[in-house]
């Protein structure tokens, strides 16, 4: 059998086998974190942990809960591999005046054995993290009751008295977790802060506005708390607890070292990881290539609010794209989900913002563009045209064809071409481009082969939405 925590970096202390299905460690020197019992080095097969601290373990193969308490400093533990209980002992015997020490407070109606204190040194009990918030009443008690001695402070002091006042907490960092330190002996009583119950980041950069927080985690458990998220031009500050009792903000970007009360974080549009570190403020915005595709959706698209009409990426944050739309509505927005995107009252230009409203659209046929680190888009009329060794122009100059009027996707035109070969394209220019190796109807993709043409005079028919062609 081992013993695996966070004292000894989920490695493996091992058991000693010393009587039928019971196995005993000694001297181990534990941190108050969580741990597991295994029953091979390296996870091979079962483990076992106690979420609950009843003193009885239960199977946990496979990702189950780690035990959620334990002591601080050495201990011996013993395990019965039958039974499943175990027991866990100090290893030093240290001087103490009392029997045990418990917190009672508002927090638990002031009593109860959930916030029981470990003997750590000669008359010195700590316990490792407690919630407390400013303003909360506590004592401490020698057991999880009133029924024997217990302490407060009648002047606050930071030394307790026996049978004294309530002691009415309070710290400069507000609500938080706390380590709580209880010399028997000389009474005084310490507080250590621990960590912030949750860090967030809010302000108009962010999904929830000035009103919501984007809540991070800790996932290294080492006091830096982190969220990958896309964020829109604004604003931003950090703040403890959903609340603007304690909040960090700084005039710099991406990095800097936020002060309490500081300034707003300027934020530029982007897909970032976030880091923050409450004890030092430290921060750090980094890009993060989250965004793979913008489309365009909406009762003006091509895929109305069922499917997006993609973008071309362009490669700098910016995205392009030529398309027939119906007199309607449309929005742009990332990866064919709504959890990212953007919109506004204003056409044919303007600045999209983080659930913005609906762009209202004219029908027409448009080069649309759109930038998704500043959200400014614009639609600008297009034409579309034919070129090639086919056409009277050559490949130096496109002959322009007509909008539907009737279907602002369809472009249509009579023309008399040559032998030679022939590409659609938009704006004089080779940005967009169709082509297709199919003759006199077909399907154009982006940047296709060149078209085979046959001599004749055509009515020439495009479809800009769906790439498809006709010479008839």
């Amino acid at each position: 059998m081992y013993l695996s925590g966070g004292f000894n970096g989920w490695g493996a202390d091992e058991f000693t086998l010393v009587a039928d299905y019971t196995w005993e460690l000694l001297g181990v020197n534990m941190d108050g974190g969580e741990w597991k019992l295994k029953n091979c080095e390296n996870w091979c097969d079962q483990d076992w942990g106690d979420s609950d601290c009843d003193g009885l373990v239960i199977n946990t193969t496979g990702g189950g809960p780690n035990s959620a308490c334990s002591p601080t400093g050495l201990v011996n533990i013993r395990f019965n591999d039958q039974t499943l209980r175990y027991t866990i002992s100090p290893a030093v015997i240290f001087a103490t005046n009392i029997s045990g020490l418990y917190l009672l407070g508002e927090f638990n109606a002031f009593q109860g054995g959930d916030y029981k204190f470990n003997l750590v040194a000669d008359n010195t009990w700590v316990l490792n993290e407690v919630q407390l918030k400013p303003g909360v009443a506590f004592k401490f008690a020698e057991y999880p009751t009133f029924m024997g001695r217990n302490w407060g402070d009648n002047e606050l002091d930071g030394k307790a008295d026996e049978f004294g006042s309530n002691i009415v907490f309070s710290a400069p960092q507000g609500e938080a977790f706390y380590k709580i330190t209880f010399n028997d002996k000389t009474l005084e009583y310490t507080y250590e802060f621990v960590k912030f119950p949750a860090i967030g980041i809010i302000g108009s950069a962010t999904p929830g506005g000035w009103d919501t927080d984007t809540d991070m985690t800790d996932p290294d458990g080492d006091g830096t708390f982190e969220v990958t998220m896309d964020l829109v031009d604004g604003e931003a500050k950090f703040r403890a607890n959903h609340s603007w009792d304690t909040n960090w903000g700084a005039g710099d970007f991406p990095s800097g070292t936020g002060t309490l009360n500081g300034p707003n974080i300027p934020v530029p549009a982007g897909h970032y990881k976030v880091t923050f570190t409450p004890s030092t403020g430290a921060y750090n915005f980094e890009v993060d290539a989250g965004i793979t595709t913008v489309g365009l959706i909406g009762s003006a698209t091509p895929g109305g609010w069922d499917t997006d009409t993609n973008m071309k990426d362009n490669g700098d944050g910016t995205w392009s794209l030529v398309v027939g739309l119906i007199a309607g509505e449309a929005k742009f927005r990332a990866n064919d989900a709504w959890d990212v995107n953007w919109g506004a009252g204003d056409f044919p230009s303007g600045t999209g913002t983080q659930n913005g409203a609906n762009i209202p659209v004219a029908a027409g046929l448009y080069l649309v563009t759109f930038n998704s680190l500043t959200g400014a888009y614009s639609f600008a009329p297009a034409s579309i045209g034919l070129i090639g060794s086919a056409t009277a122009g050559g490949w130096d100059t496109d002959t322009n064809l007509d909008v539907d009027a009737g279907n602002p996707a369809i472009v249509t035109g009579t023309l008399t071409l040559t032998d030679g070969e022939a590409k659609f394209r938009a704006n004089d220019d080779w940005t967009f481009n169709w082509g297709g190796a199919a003759f006199p109807s077909g399907t154009g993709t982006q940047d296709g082969p060149n078209i085979p043409v046959t001599a004749g005079t055509y009515t020439i028919t495009f479809n800009v939405n769906t790439g498809e062609y006709s010479f008839n």
